[in-house]
């Protein structure tokens, strides 16, 4: 007798399946049983995260002691239950059923691009008939648009409502609905809306037939001609593991890893849709050295040769603090391992960091100093809390994840923002809004609060009924334990070390009160990878010994600039050479202020797939993409996603871990890596010595202030679905982008003269632009959201920004 699992034995049930007795925990189902034991159920409309229906019948099987057949995909294993699902009776009715199937189904598996991955083709060749009966005319749907990116062909629909479900269940936009009734029922949308939504594509996987298909795929290739390779995804910090499909150096589409009939590994839009940029026109494809006669092609030979001796020269000259390296958010482990290795050992400097959108110079060590009290394990039993974080519009995969762990195994969804998130309305058990930056005075306020003591000012700061901050502090102390989501951004701006303290006062809080444990949420796609390579200016002298004797020699352990202060250094002069690792490094700053840094600068090296602006002097280093070459990330739990290799770089395009053991060998550093593999073993053996850092100077910093007449506070948060460096280099960039607006409260709104909509005027001295607006609760009174996509206005140093407003007419 076989065992599937190892629980207690009061949790088993004895069944027999096909004449083998075996044990399985009880509330199994028969379909989900016989998977595992590699029997073949065939089913069109069951999904194992998606609630039961029973409507395609194709799972019936035999039952001893039942009069008749019952669905497999319904039926929970019981003591003593005998199946059979493969007697003459079971194939008889499926036979009957594929028959039923093909009735109305047109003939036109050639021009589909579902073929050959269609489960309805291979049911019909291991169950259907060789011929027709059915000799009347086929049920026939005129042809409905649902929007770029989802195709919808009704005529090739079977009714399994999987998109339905999926569409209400799981992504909670209930944006497709099945419309009339019995043979005229037919899937579309409310009101005949475009399906838009971040989650929306994942129906084309879970269609079992043609009826929904990638409309941007479309007619491009057949899937047996691509070539298949999981990669990393490079957009958000939840890190989905990606299915590339590809030819010739081409990406034709992209869909979840794993089984795609039955995958739970639900993916964003972004991921989809958004993944295809190697082939861009813009792509930088030879090594230049641009001065005043303008940019001259080279060997890679001679660029890194100019390279290494224009970093010696920095350093001879000005010393190691005169040289930083500053890199985007999208590299891999190994990359930045490798970045870290080059600084501190090879030039000897801690003026590195991935956090190119930090405000303040204070953040950076107060980020990282939760990163390093980082804990929680993904798919952690209890509630979670969220802090500071638009989880669903940073990673909706990640608040998918903390939604379905929710509905499914219990516990409380509690969150605290600037803004409120209306997904999470129908599955958070409470969501405040705070004013924006009075992060630390909603922490002080709650814990005064769990102490039946409430602090009125601090309450009154954040913008918050004390009842409702009473009502939170109650419900706490009755939760068995859970995680602590918090956001990085909320870390930011003046008080981000006063804010980050009261979330480790909060932990400790908490922790009295169960079993919690802390996470946070970084915006960069591979933020907590870059931590734990060490690529950021913190204080690593607790590992100094360990470092120098892994590393051969003097490391360079003590804390240095972070991304704001390196670029006050350049702009003051004191920071002479600059590295640029990525796509648009110095994107948070204006125009005239970027070209300023530029010039500021005797050296500008650039490593970058894209071309950098004309203007910008210095060696410029072309570099593979992610997908060009094998690596992995750490997604938001800290779990390591891996990447292979999907397609070969243009000629004379070197991975950037090439470029950095061959720079760091002109530098007099031979380190003796001869793969990728060698680069991550020694990654992953330096790991924990990389993650302890010193404890940084939080001491409090000055207050947000106060706003002055016609100012509001900007909420300056990038839209996930926005252009960005990668993004905007993709052919379905303009199909995927919502049309952003501004939103402000309604008290806001009443102040300035605005309806429902309208349009303001901002401005501050970067300059001005006017916007659409929106008026909804869902925004911070006194504050405007409006992402940089839709602003291109330089927020300063403050957070959140501030900018001066008026009713456009």
């Amino acid at each position: 007798m076989s065992t599937l699992e190892t629980p207690t034995r009061t949790d088993l049930v004895n069944v027999t399946i096909d004449g083998h007795p075996m044990s399985a925990p009880k509330g199994t189902l028969v379909i989900d049983l016989c998977k595992q034991l590699g029997i073949d159920i065939p089913h069109y409309c069951y999904h194992p995260s998606l609630s039961i229906v029973a409507s395609c019948r194709m799972c019936l099987v035999e039952v001893e002691k039942m009069p008749k057949l019952a669905p497999a995909c319904q039926l929970v294993v019981q003591e003593g239950m005998v199946v059979r699902t493969h007697t003459d009776k079971v194939e008889k009715h499926r036979a009957a059923q594929m028959e039923f199937f093909l009735l109305n189904h047109p003939l036109d598996c050639p021009v589909c691009d579902k073929g050959g991955e269609c489960r309805l083709q291979r049911y019909s060749m291991d169950y259907g008939s060789a011929f027709s009966r059915f000799s009347d005319d086929k049920r026939r749907y005129p042809k409905q648009n649902i929007g770029p990116l989802i195709d919808l062909e009704m005529n090739r629909c079977i009714h399994c409502t999987r998109c339905v479900r999926f569409s209400g269940e799981v992504a909670g936009e209930h944006e497709l609905y099945m419309m009339e009734r019995a043979d005229r029922s037919y899937i579309s949308t409310f009101m005949s809306r475009p399906v838009m939504g971040p989650l929306s594509g994942n129906v084309i996987e879970l269609c079992p037939v043609g009826c929904l298909t990638d409309k941007v795929f479309r007619f491009s290739a057949r899937v047996w001609e691509l070539k298949q390779t999981p990669v990393s995804c490079a957009h958000c910090p939840a890190g989905c593991s990606l299915n590339l499909w590809s030819r010739r150096r081409q990406v034709h589409r992209v869909t979840p890893l794993g089984e795609l009939e039955d995958n739970q590994n639900f993916i964003c839009n972004k991921g989809r849709y958004l993944s295809n940029f190697s082939d861009h026109a813009d792509r930088v494809d030879t090594p230049r050295i641009a001065d005043a006669s303008g940019r001259r092609p080279v060997s890679v030979e001679e660029a890194l040769a100019a390279a290494a001796a224009a970093l010696e020269k920095a350093k001879r000259e000005h010393g190691p603090d005169g040289i930083a390296i500053l890199a985007d958010g999208r590299r891999t482990c190994e990359e930045y391992y490798l970045l870290s290795r080059l600084a501190r050992a090879a030039l000897g400097t801690a003026n590195l960091d991935y956090r190119t959108e930090l405000r303040h110079p204070s953040a950076g060590a107060a980020q990282a100093m939760l990163a390093a009290r980082s804990s929680a394990e993904p798919g952690r039993p209890g509630s979670v809390v969220i802090l500071g974080s638009d989880l669903y519009g940073e990673a909706p995969i990640a608040a998918l994840e903390i939604k379905e762990q929710i509905r499914r195994k219990g516990g409380s969804l509690l969150i605290a923002h600037h803004r409120a998130c209306p997904w999470f309305y129908q599955y958070a058990q409470a969501q405040l809004v705070y004013n924006p930056g009075q992060a630390a005075d909603f922490i002080h306020a709650l814990l005064k609060a769990s102490q039946e003591y409430l602090d009125d000012a601090a309450a009154e700061r954040a913008g918050l009924v004390p009842q409702h901050v009473r009502d939170l502090a109650a419900l706490l102390p009755t939760l068995p334990g859970g995680t602590l989501l918090v956001g990085a951004r909320s870390i930011d701006g003046p008080r981000a070390g006063e804010t980050a303290l009261a979330v480790l006062r909060l932990l400790e809080r908490l922790k009295t009160w169960g079993d919690w444990e802390m996470r946070l949420v970084m915006p960069e796609a591979n933020g907590r990878g870059a931590f734990e390579a060490g690529f950021l200016p913190a204080d690593l002298s607790p590992a100094a010994g360990a470092l120098s004797a892994a590393w051969g020699g003097e490391v360079n352990a003590a804390a240095g600039l972070s991304s704001p202060e390196i670029v006050a250094a350049a702009l003051a002069g004191t920071v002479k050479t600059l590295v640029l690792v990525g796509e648009d490094c110095l994107a948070v700053l204006d125009g005239p202020t970027r070209d300023a840094l530029v010039r500021k600068l005797e050296t500008l090296i650039t490593f970058s797939s894209f071309n950098p602006p004309a203007s910008w002097p210095g060696i410029q280093f072309p570099i593979a993409t992610r997908y060009e070459d094998e690596g992995a990330t750490l997604d938001l739990w800290g779990r390591e996603v891996s990447g292979k290799k999907a397609f070969d770089p243009p000629p004379r395009v070197l991975p950037l871990r090439e470029l950095c053991l061959q720079l760091a060998a002109r530098l007099g550093k031979k380190w003796n890596y001869a793969s990728a593999r060698d680069v991550t073993l020694d990654w992953k053996r330096l790991r924990p010595s990389l993650t302890k850092i010193g404890a940084p100077d939080l001491s409090a910093g000055a207050t947000s202030g106060i706003l002055a007449s016609g100012e509001l506070w900007w909420i300056v948060d990038p839209h996930l679905f926005g252009r960005d460096p990668l993004a905007h280099r993709s052919p379905a960039c303009d199909l995927t982008a919502p049309r952003l607006k501004g939103q402000i409260h309604p008290a806001t709104a009443r102040a300035l003269g605005l309806s429902k909509l309208g349009r303001l005027r901002v401005w501050n001295d970067s300059g001005e632009v006017v916007i659409p607006v929106e008026v909804t609760p869902l925004a911070a009174a006194g504050a405007l959201y409006a992402p940089r996509n839709l602003v291109p206005l330089h927020p300063g140093g403050e957070y959140p920004a501030r900018l001066k407003v008026e009713c456009e007419t």
